[in-house]
């Protein structure tokens, strides 16, 4: 599910650069497919949702269900933030670790100009 709504973002992002060279009725037409995307993708994650309540044993229609649907939001949410922000400390981790291998390069260069 993640990987789908960040190839939505990968879209949403690329289309903008293409509307900028569109008609008027190409950039509407464009917004159009893209919230069709957007609201397709939000079905997509609340029929997911909706399942597992299900399989969970809660029927549609209750306010357990509601909650169970609310709740599972507020997990899915969470767990893709933790993913997001795993994947930035890893990218800050490589920078760090690429950083310090030039600075080491750069040290044994003037050490060994010595």
């Amino acid at each position: 599910m993640f990987k789908q709504t960040y190839l939505i973002s990968i879209l949403l992002s690329s289309s903008v650069l293409l509307l900028a060279c569109a008609t008027p009725e190409e950039q509407a037409a464009k917004r159009r497919e893209q919230q069709i995307h957007k609201d397709n993708a939000r079905k997509n994650f609340l029929s997911t949702l909706s399942k597992k309540c299900k399989d969970y044993g809660f029927k549609a229609g209750t306010t357990e269900f509601s909650q169970c649907l609310q709740q599972a939001e507020q997990q899915e949410i969470m767990s893709r933030s933790v993913k997001l922000q795993k994947k930035q400390i890893e990218q800050n981790e490589k920078s760090l670790f690429e950083s310090i291998m030039e600075l080491e390069n750069k040290t044994r260069q003037q050490l060994n100009q010595e």
